[in-house]
């Protein structure tokens, strides 16, 4: 049986990124597993990280909730 996976955006900056996750026992529910991940998107080219355009930022705010880690 599958695990239960939440996933949301929990940090918007002008370079970065951060989507949460928590996952539950998809038998009785309880909480197995908290992570996050920082994502960047980087110019090889360049050898820098890239802003994020501010009209993504808007949509990724869309999906925007409480971090799981301060």
């Amino acid at each position: 049986m599958p695990a239960i996976v939440d996933v949301w955006v929990s940090a918007v900056k002008p370079a970065t990124f951060e989507l949460s996750y928590l996952f539950r026992d998809p038998v009785d529910g309880h909480e197995c597993v908290r992570a996050s991940t920082t994502l960047a998107f980087f110019s090889a080219v360049d050898e820098r990280l890239l802003r994020i355009p501010a009209e993504h930022r808007d949509a990724l705010r869309e999906f925007l909730g409480d971090p799981l880690f301060t």
